[in-house]
């Protein structure tokens, strides 16, 4: 299978620091995307997209998922130990989303509210879920899905890189099967939290991936987005 890709991170309107952080690789014939939402600035995000590509791509496990689970283990670590030996203590944290591609199968690991979507056959699904109080709401069934897109507090979430010892990743995986055409779009909740799944779905079904990343910048900077946006456009065929 091959690989076809485009990633986007600008900062928000009238800010000059971005404090998300991208990382795509090849590796072993695989493609390693990272992409992180920095909390008070982009060091936490920068460390994890370093530390997650290292240990990612020198580990030996043969389980996939068990490489991304300690490579997020690991980030988070570095994140932590940074802060102590830096006397930081202004919550230096990172949402994190890393998505690895081989052959027919998909590999994730996910912590935060940056999101990970799979369109198969020009059917859009979000394959993560946020680690946020509105997700909660709408799963107990409080918020519907457009109430919570509306919501003022859609931001407020409860899981990221930096926040202690303990974490809580989510990490799945699935095949590909060599007849169904997939895409993978990746981002920040600073495009989730601007364009609808249902004009992510429209635009992702366009053939050109060039076009399809234009388009979404566009709508984007339209909005004038008062946060950083990120996303990554992933073809694979």
């Amino acid at each position: 299978m091959g690989f076809n890709y485009r990633s986007v991170s600008y900062p928000a309107i009238n800010k000059s620091i971005n404090e998300d952080s991208v990382g795509v690789f090849e590796i072993s014939d695989g493609l390693l995307i990272i992409v992180c939402d920095g909390v008070n600035s982009a060091l936490a995000g920068q460390l994890s997209i370093e530390t997650v590509y290292n240990f990612f791509k020198t580990s030996t496990k043969p389980d996939y998922l068990v490489r991304i689970r300690e490579s997020i283990y690991s980030a988070n670590d570095a994140i932590l130990n940074y802060a102590k030996s830096n006397h930081i203590n202004h919550g230096l944290a990172t949402t994190a989303d890393v998505l690895f591609l081989l052959d027919q199968s998909a590999y994730w690991g996910h912590i935060g509210d940056s999101r990970i979507y799979n369109l198969k056959n020009n059917n859009l699904h979000r394959i993560t879920k946020d680690h946020s109080v509105i997700q909660k709401l709408v799963d107990e069934g409080f918020l519907t899905m457009t109430q919570a897109f509306n919501h003022p507090g859609k931001s407020a979430i409860f899981g990221a890189l930096g926040g202690g010892n303990q974490i809580n990743i989510d990490l799945s995986k699935m095949h590909l099967t060599i007849y169904d055409h997939h895409k993978f779009f990746i981002c920040t909740d600073g495009v989730s939290n601007i364009i609808s799944e249902e004009k992510i779905e429209n635009t992702l079904r366009l053939m050109n991936i060039d076009l399809i990343s234009k388009e979404l910048e566009k709508v984007i900077r339209a909005c004038n987005p008062k946060d950083d946006f990120t996303f990554v456009v992933v073809e694979y065929s």
